[in-house]
């Protein structure tokens, strides 16, 4: 269910492209990219008594105590079969920005501390000597080619702009207006999933998937991926685009669901785990699962996948980003990754050291299907999940779909960050005015309790946005908190919605999670929860800018910017858009 609205939002970069391609996939070529950007584009700030410049739409660089300056993650589709081998900087074009600056150096990440556990941030890093008193421009390079990853079949280039050049101990800061690119590429010696059937919906949809993060749409029409077999016809008993892997158990409580979906234009099916066991090889029942997903996407032009059940039935993926050195529980570094069912390529294992999702492991983080998890450990919990979906998606009350909730605490005190910042940037830079007033309940103004805060949901919300301190059994909702019997007590059905958590671990799905409570509630709560399966990572003294944050932010820039309305891709589309800075660091 959504609202038929439609919102722009004025670019933070202007794109020119003129392009050469070689006439087969896997020839040589040539692609000109020209990057415009304007002083109007940024954002300047004050912190700890630095200044903090954004550019609007890009990301921030991370290097701990060098200068915090912008970079632009530039995505463009290649032609099948090519990578490139050097990128050209043939002109740019600079401004001095006027005035003298000193450019807050960045800072390590913070876990959003758990309730009930003392956490202090990090102290604050003071800048690099080297750095800060060097004459030359910082960063040394103006691109970097980053990566190349495979959605859906079609070959992404990952690119890193840095617009703003800083020189340190004199505090001159200039933009480059005009940055002009030449890309060589070559054959290349990888290769993304073979795609044999594809029927024409799914190829629309991939079209549309990789259209919404690069910045060359215009062009995929020469980098359409070129499936190997023919193309299924309507009708046709052995296309899936919808597949639901479940327990034995649980079909009859996901059949609705499936006949809804063939329904409703899209075919479905069900496959059991002990069907999948019993028919594909692999390390553990994991690697079997995600071969037959592998399998349906090749084969039955499967799009979309839905785990049915919690890890009892269809077990998770153990992946590893980085030690978070929190060292509050034995298990936070053990991430519960159901992208691994999801990003299709290699193997997550290259290293082959049985830890799976390292950088050495060369996993690219683009999805080829999109997954999602109906988190229910009993046939009575699938039902009711199953009945309130069915309800959002067929005949929901029309009374509540523009009713948003947004609920923000601080999330420190020293160095001071309100968590509201960060959602009325979200309300400012994404949110259709047809949502207004949006109901924010925050810990600054006053209002935001247990009391309001489930007064609110039990009204009925189409989308809620939470900014505060969780675990797996608790959100903070400024003077009190949320547990999971709060959630099994809403009364708000049918008026389902998301909910949507930057805080630590509440949706850790390996543990009986206050998510869960929140979807499996017959009664109420909501049709979907996305949030963190272990911790959510803050930015002290910078409510905008923390890594969930801005993951926050993506979603909605996808959601009502890029109107990706069906939530599993919002999702995947958002995490997508950072696949560029996972190439060297998780």
């Amino acid at each position: 269910m959504r609202p038929d609205v439609r919102t722009g939002i004025v670019m933070a970069v202007v794109l020119v492209a003129a392009l050469a391609w070689g006439s087969l996939a896997g020839s040589p070529g040539t692609l000109r990219h020209t990057l415009y950007y304007t002083a109007d584009d940024l954002e300047f700030s004050r912190s700890r008594d630095f200044d903090l410049v954004t550019l609007r739409d890009a990301d921030l660089m991370s290097e701990v105590g060098a200068p915090q300056l912008p970079v632009d993650l530039v995505q463009l589709a290649l032609p099948p079969g090519t990578e490139i081998e050097r990128i050209e900087v043939n002109a740019r074009s600079s401004t001095e920005l006027p005035g003298r600056y000193h450019i807050l150096p960045a800072q390590p990440p913070a876990i959003l501390a758990m309730p009930e556990l003392s956490h202090e941030p990090p102290p604050f890093v003071e800048p690099a000597p080297e750095v800060y008193g060097s004459t030359a421009g910082f960063p040394e390079r103006v691109v970097i080619h980053a990566g190349t990853g495979y959605l859906g079949g079609y070959e992404v280039a990952d690119i890193l702009v840095y617009p703003l050049s800083y020189v340190p101990a004199s505090g001159r800061l200039s933009l480059y207006t005009e940055i002009e690119l030449e890309i060589h590429y070559g054959a290349s010696d990888r290769a993304p999933r073979e795609v044999r059937r594809r029927t024409e919906t799914a190829s629309r949809i991939y079209e549309r998937a990789v259209a919404r993060i690069v910045h060359n749409q215009n062009y995929l029409a020469e980098c359409a991926p070129s499936p190997s077999g023919s193309t299924p016809r309507q009708g046709e008993t052995d296309v899936y685009e919808y597949v639901i892997v479940t327990g034995p158990s649980y079909v009859s409580a996901f059949q609705p669901l499936a006949d809804w979906k063939t329904k409703s234009g899209t075919p479905a099916k069900i496959v059991t785990t002990d069907w999948i066991y019993s028919n594909y090889q692999g390390v553990d029942n994991q690697d079997r699962i995600r071969n037959f997903i592998i399998d349906a996407y090749q084969n039955w032009s499967t799009v979309w996948v839905l785990l049915g059940g919690d890890t009892n039935v269809v077990p998770a993926r153990i992946a590893f980003a980085m030690d978070c050195q929190a060292g509050f529980y034995p298990d936070e570094n053990d991430l519960q990754c159901d992208l691994y069912y999801a990003d299709l390529d290699g193997t997550w294992n290259a290293n082959q050291n049985q830890t799976y999702g390292e950088v050495d492991d060369e996993v690219d983080l683009y999805p080829d299907v999109f997954v999602g998890r109906a988190s229910t450990s009993s046939v009575s919990e699938a039902q009711a999940w199953v009945n309130k979906v069915l309800t959002y998606e067929i005949d929901p009350p029309t009374d509540y779909e523009l009713n948003m909730l947004f609920a923000a605490e601080i999330l420190w005190s020293n160095p001071y960050t309100d968590g509201g910042v960060a959602k009325d940037l979200i309300d400012d830079l994404y949110v259709p005015p047809d949502f207004d007033p949006i109901t924010k309940l925050y810990e600054r103004l006053g209002n935001e309790s247990h009391a309001t805060v489930m007064a609110a949901l039990n009204e009925g919300q189409n989308v809620t946005n939470h900014a505060g301190h969780a675990n797996t059994t608790i959100m903070s909702v400024g003077s009190g908190s949320l547990s999971p019997s709060d959630m099994d007590a809403l009364t708000n059905h049918p008026r389902n919605g998301i909910l949507y958590s930057i805080g630590c671990w509440p949706a850790a799905f390996d543990y009986d999670c206050i998510a869960e409570h929140f979807v499996n509630n017959p009664n109420g709560g909501g049709v979907a929860f996305i949030g963190n399966s272990r911790y959510g990572w803050g930015s002290p003294g910078n409510p905008e800018y923390g890594y969930s944050d801005r993951f926050d932010q993506r979603f909605y820039a996808m959601l009502f910017v890029q109107d990706i309305y069906h939530i599993g891709a919002t999702l995947a589309q958002a995490k997508a858009y950072y696949a560029p800075r996972s190439h060297d660091e998780n």
